[in-house]
């Protein structure tokens, strides 16, 4: 009787706090995280980086010069050359109020020599850079941020990982992943009960 009653509660209380979370909870998770990474090297000169099969940023080879690119870095002197490695939790858009700004990429290189361009990052290395990103950047309404954890090797450059808000305008903290979906969360709740009812019976 009572572990009955216990059981009952239980998937009562799983049930409203399930509720609760689906009406407060957007309908998409706005976190976009992609965990495989890419090289940009002499075989792979391209990122694309909302995985729509366009490339979003193109660079020549050896030097990794940008030549096309959708993609603005965030920089600590407003030059290519102090693209900031930033720590963990720093949040974009708002790298103004800290003294870092925005540069436009096209026609500057990863590299000179064998070296990183920027002076705040080393050889084998990984950091993070923060980007915003946009199809047209006359329209800076359908910009969005995001963040990429990289290492600057002695010919390529690998992006380990990536993550960006979708949403124009909203930020999102270095080292930001998305949330567990409501859905999982769903499926987690029906776990419980399960565990729950075996129990009963």
């Amino acid at each position: 009787m009572y572990i009955s009653f216990i059981s009952n509660l239980v998937k009562k209380i799983i049930t409203l706090i399930l509720l609760l979370f689906l009406s407060i909870t957007p309908a998409h998770c706005v976190i976009v995280y992609q965990g495989s990474g890419i090289i940009l090297s002499e075989v792979n000169n391209g990122w694309d980086i909302n995985n729509d099969g366009l490339l979003d940023l193109e660079v020549l080879t050896p030097s990794l010069t940008i030549i096309n690119s959708k993609i603005q870095f965030i920089s600590t002197s407003g030059s290519f050359l102090g693209l900031a490695n930033l720590n963990t939790g720093f949040n974009l858009p708002s790298f103004s109020a800290s003294g870092y700004q925005s540069v436009f990429a096209t026609g500057i290189p990863f590299f000179l020599g064998n070296n990183p361009v920027s002076n705040h990052f080393s050889l084998d290395v990984p950091g993070y850079i923060g980007f915003r990103y946009n199809e047209d950047f006359n329209n800076l309404q359908n910009t969005t941020y995001g963040w990429a954890r990289v290492t600057f090797q002695s010919d390529s450059l690998a992006i380990h990982q990536w993550a960006y808000n979708d949403s124009p305008g909203a930020s999102i903290n270095v080292g930001q992943i998305p949330e567990p979906s409501s859905a999982s969360l769903a499926l987690l709740a029906l776990c419980f009960a399960g565990l729950a009812k075996r129990r009963k019976s």
